[in-house]
C-alpha cells in the first residue's frame, strides 16, 4: 500500500487551464507516480545510470527524470512480478502514444 500526492507538482503560478501546461503536468507525475510504484514492487534508487529509479533531491525538478528504466532496473523489476519484456515494451508503446507522451522506448 502506498499514498501519492501530486501536489508537489502543482505550480501555482502556472495553474491556468492550458494544454502545454496540463499536459507537461501529466507526464511528470505520471513518471513520478511510476517511479514510486516500482519502489513498491523492490527498487531501490538507481544511481549508476540515467534511469527512472534515480533518486530526485527535494527542490530538483522532477522533469529531469528519465522515463524508463536502465537495464539493471529493469531485470530487478522482471525477476520481482514476472513479465513478458516484448509484450511490457508493446504496452508501454500503446500507453505513450494513447497519452501523446514522447516515447523513449523503441518498436523492433
Amino acid at each position: 500500500m502506498g499514498v501519492y500526492s501530486f501536489a508537489r507538482y502543482e505550480d501555482q503560478e502556472t495553474k491556468e487551464n492550458n494544454s502545454q501546461h496540463n499536459h507537461e503536468w501529466n507526464r511528470t507525475s505520471t513518471h513520478a507516480l511510476t517511479h514510486e510504484v516500482c519502489l513498491m514492487f523492490g527498487l531501490k534508487h538507481c544511481p549508476y545510470y540515467e534511469c527512472l529509479m534515480n533518486p530526485v533531491v527535494l527542490g530538483e525538478d522532477a522533469r529531469a527524470r528519465k522515463e524508463v528504466l536502465c537495464g539493471i532496473c529493469l531485470k530487478k523489476l522482471k525477476y520481482n512480478i514476472g513479465f513478458d519484456l516484448v509484450e511490457r515494451q508493446n504496452d508501454l508503446i500503446k500507453v505513450c502514444g494513447d497519452l501523446d507522451f514522447k516515447c523513449e522506448i523503441k518498436s523492433h
